[in-house]
């Protein structure tokens, strides 16, 4: 049967996803069984500190310290800085690579790198935009592996800057095993993340939004976009992205925004980008439907 996406409502200034809510109490649920993440687009290691830390406060709990967040990163500079992590955190190890639905090499584009004097918070040289395929500048070489011949993983998260899909085929058969997937998808561009988890056997739901607009928005766009059923729960106005205008949101459900591949319909998407909408992305929430029943309690 298939399961429309539910879109987060997050409450004014509430930074919390849906992704927040489920794994502590998926983690309590399923105890050792929910215990192997891999964090693919790993970047420097925020969100993998994030999940060994839960790992960490929920499984040592029930006396089990076999848990594991393997974090897959191409790009030297971030690796550098995972393994710093690596050696702080519990349960952290690196892989050097890349993923995505082949083994072997390619070439790795880095678009964008950090800058001490852009922001005293970003480490010097790293890079949170780099993706395979030759695109900009910048690119080196990286080796390139599928995760089917990885162990199994109880929790995958997809960050990808648009290879999230080709990593998902490169799972083959494991991704019967994944319990839940987290991963990015642009809505702007026809991506078929969404319909290829629910042909296997995910239910889905939309995560936070993350939009933004390549001139200077005003209160009336911010008006024509609460029309267009897309809402703000906070935003952010960084100086050095190219993009003065950043917000974090959600779809009001009621307006039906995306057909039944996950996609925007035809209407909705010429109606944001009528207004200067320049990128529109979500985080895809999969919960295996073998397990649903036992984890969408707590959504």
């Amino acid at each position: 049967m298939l399961i429309e996406p539910l879109y987060a409502k997050m409450k004014t200034g509430n930074r919390e996803s849906l992704l927040d809510t489920l794994l502590p109490n998926a983690i309590r649920e399923f105890g050792p069984e929910f215990s192997r993440f891999a964090d693919c687009g790993a970047g420097v290691g925020e969100t993998s500190v994030i999940y060994s830390a839960l790992l960490e406060k929920h499984l040592l709990e029930t006396d089990n310290h076999n848990f594991s967040v393997v974090c897959f990163e191409p790009l030297p500079e971030n690796i550098y800085q995972l393994k710093k992590a690596s050696q702080k955190h519990a349960g952290i190890s690196v892989r050097p690579v890349a993923v995505s639905n082949f083994n072997g090499k390619s070439t790795f584009s880095i678009p964008s790198r950090m800058s001490s004097v852009e922001n005293e918070a970003w480490i010097p040289g790293t890079s949170f935009d780099g993706h395979l395929g030759q695109s900009g500048s910048e690119a080196i070489e990286v080796d390139v592996i599928r995760l089917d011949e990885e162990d199994s993983f109880d929790f995958l998260k997809l960050d990808l800057q648009g290879g999230e899909l080709a990593a998902l085929h490169g799972l083959g058969k494991k991704l019967r095993e994944v319990k839940v997937a987290y991963a990015e998808t642009q809505l702007l561009s026809k991506s078929d993340t969404v319909n290829f988890l629910r042909d296997n056997g995910f239910v889905c739901f939309f995560d936070r939004l993350q939009f933004g607009f390549h001139n200077s928005i005003s209160w009336i766009a911010l008006e024509r976009l609460d029309a267009l059923g897309l809402k703000i729960s906070h935003f952010n106005l960084p100086a050095k992205f190219g993009i003065p205008f950043y917000c974090v949101g959600y779809f009001d459900s009621s307006k039906d925004p995306v057909d039944t591949d996950g996609n925007l319909h035809a209407n909705v998407l010429n109606d944001l980008t009528g207004i200067g909408l320049e990128y529109l992305q979500t985080d895809v929430l999969a919960i295996n439907s073998a397990v649903a029943s036992r984890l969408l309690k707590y959504l």
